[in-house]
């Protein structure tokens, strides 16, 4: 997260709340809470769109290619024994 800082790419209060939802994340998979977690990653990936979005959109015309629920299938795929 601090190379995208440098790159200027992020400013630092984006990149901490960024880290911040992944920690958030961490640990509440590590209390068992997977459906939370699933639903703060989710909200991780969203925020990571907009920042994306508003940095190329006007440049490029782009968009992040996003798949409902590939958040949680991926979570799922990696608690799954």
């Amino acid at each position: 997260m601090q190379e995208l800082v440098t790159q200027g790419v992020l400013n630092q209060g984006q990149a901490n709340g960024l880290i911040a939802k992944l920690n958030a994340a961490i640990g509440l998979l590590d209390q068992g809470q997977v459906v939370s977690a699933v639903a703060l990653l989710e909200a991780f990936v969203h925020e990571v769109q907009g920042f994306y979005h508003r940095r190329n959109t006007h440049a490029r015309g782009g968009s992040v290619p996003h798949r409902r629920g590939a958040v949680r299938e991926c979570v799922i795929d990696q608690l799954s024994p």
